[in-house]
């Protein structure tokens, strides 16, 4: 019998490693299906890779200003999730999930979109199609 929680933090754990293969290999442009940018600074903040497992929501890393990274985390949450267990936060990877609202950020801007968008948006792309957001 199998552990529904060890499944699925090894699923995680899957994500994590193709996206960051992808990004150390610098082929993640050629093998996302969409890459969300901020419209103004025009910061990569998702890239959205097809895979045999599912789709991956990858997000690279950013740095977050000293007042909001205070307001938005705790210290335990940033010794674990940053490089330098303070402001600048890790790239991670997750499988997509309908109907989950997610954070986007980077260096300059943030703002919470919907997966279903994310759906919507893929149902109508073609390969290699960056979505500009507005801040």
């Amino acid at each position: 019998m199998t552990n529904p929680l060890e499944d699925l933090l090894a699923a995680h754990d899957a994500a994590d490693r193709i996206y960051d293969a992808l990004v150390k290999t610098r082929t993640i442009s050629k093998r996302a299906l969409l890459t969300y940018r901020f419209g103004r600074c025009r910061c990569a903040v998702l890239h959205v890779i097809e895979s045999p497992n599912g789709v991956i929501l990858g997000f690279p890393r950013y740095k977050m200003s000293r007042s909001l990274n205070s307001e938005t985390s705790n210290a335990s949450g940033r010794a674990n999730n940053t490089e330098d267990g303070d402001r600048h936060w890790k790239q991670h990877a997750g499988y997509f999930v309908s109907d989950v609202n997610i954070e986007l950020r980077c260096d300059h801007a943030r703002k919470t979109i919907n997966t279903n968008e994310i759906d919507s948006d893929l149902k109508k792309c073609s390969k290699d199609r960056v979505v500009l957001l507005s801040e």
